[in-house]
């Protein structure tokens, strides 16, 4: 007989990769997505999978339940197994483009929303450990973040970079980073009634991920 009680899923909710468009993400919040547009069918495969995940729950209705966690950015520390800045990720890779003067000016954003990567990872454990978890939807997020912060929190910390750290801001920002005509966020309250979730602010979140790439080499 199985032991399963509980399976749980990490999903890229297209809501948290929106646009600056004003409102709030959901835990309910579905995106309708563009099977013909290269970026929709990315988004829509993620969307099909979890819509197929819970329609099998409804449907056969098993021995275990189902927790489905959605991060938007993450950031942080870099793993100790990356050997290069070659090796980082996409997403480590653009904040040590501004960290190392790569970027001469604060680029376009799109993502408005971030988490620490050691927030996502307690947030995997306590969706296991808390009972009350079980056959829910979580956002995983901090709160919202510019691309003028990324900047201003290696100035500040990092001097020695802080020549060639990019402070022009993009076309459509305001003077602090957001998009003019408002930004979007999420609700995480969920996350911190049912999981308990705490978490750690942005500043610290660029401190750790800087810290954290300093001894890579090159290449």
């Amino acid at each position: 007989m199985s032991t399963l009680r509980r399976i749980g899923i990490q999903y890229v909710d297209p809501n948290l990769f929106s646009s600056g468009t004003k409102f709030i993400c959901l835990q309910i919040s579905w995106e309708a997505t563009n099977a013909g547009d290269p970026i929709d069918a990315y988004y829509g495969a993620k969307t099909w999978a979890e819509r197929a995940a819970w329609d099998f729950m409804k449907e056969n209705s098993p021995q275990f339940d189902l927790v489905v966690l959605c991060p938007p950015m993450i950031y942080g520390d870099v793993a100790q197994y990356t050997p290069s800045i070659s090796s980082l990720n996409t997403s480590s890779a653009s904040l040590y483009a501004v960290l190392s003067g790569q970027d001469k000016e604060i680029s376009q954003q799109h993502v408005m929303i971030f988490c620490n990567v050691a927030d996502i990872g307690r947030a995997h454990v306590l969706a296991v450990e808390e009972q009350d978890a079980g056959n829910q939807r979580f956002i995983i997020t901090a709160g919202t973040f510019t691309h003028k912060a990324i900047s201003d929190a290696f100035i500040k910390h990092f001097p020695s970079f802080a020549p060639n750290i990019p402070t022009k801001l993009p076309e459509g920002a305001d003077e602090n980073g957001y998009p003019i005509g408002g930004n979007y966020t999420a609700d995480n309250s969920l996350s911190k009634r049912v999981l308990g979730m705490q978490y750690q602010n942005f500043e610290d979140t660029m401190v750790q991920f800087a810290n954290s790439v300093a001894g890579l080499q090159s290449s």
